[in-house]
């Protein structure tokens, strides 16, 4: 899971990738879920938003949440890779 969150948020744009961790913080958005911390994000490189996000969240919710915000950055086009690369990880699980 971290690896398809990882490649889809490389895959953004420096400002889509503000944006992304702009939408981190904003409770509306989040739908009640914990926000980040402005200060753990300001400086957050790629990686390390991946490893906040998935620390502060379950895994599957991290993923949700990545797809929700691509959205709202008009990224569908890596919302429908990403759920692709999700799938095929779960799918690769069961075997």
């Amino acid at each position: 899971l971290e690896k398809v969150t990882t490649d889809h948020i490389f895959s953004t744009k420096i400002e889509d990738f503000k944006r992304f961790k702009f939408f981190l913080r904003e409770n509306d958005i989040l739908k009640g879920r914990k926000t980040l911390r402005r200060a753990d994000l300001e400086k957050a490189d790629r990686l390390d938003t991946v490893d906040l996000m998935v620390q502060t969240y379950k895994r599957d919710e991290a993923l949700e949440m990545t797809k929700d915000i691509l959205r709202r950055i008009n990224r569908n086009d890596l919302v429908e890779i990403c759920s692709s690369a999700a799938e095929g990880q779960s799918q690769e699980a069961k075997y």
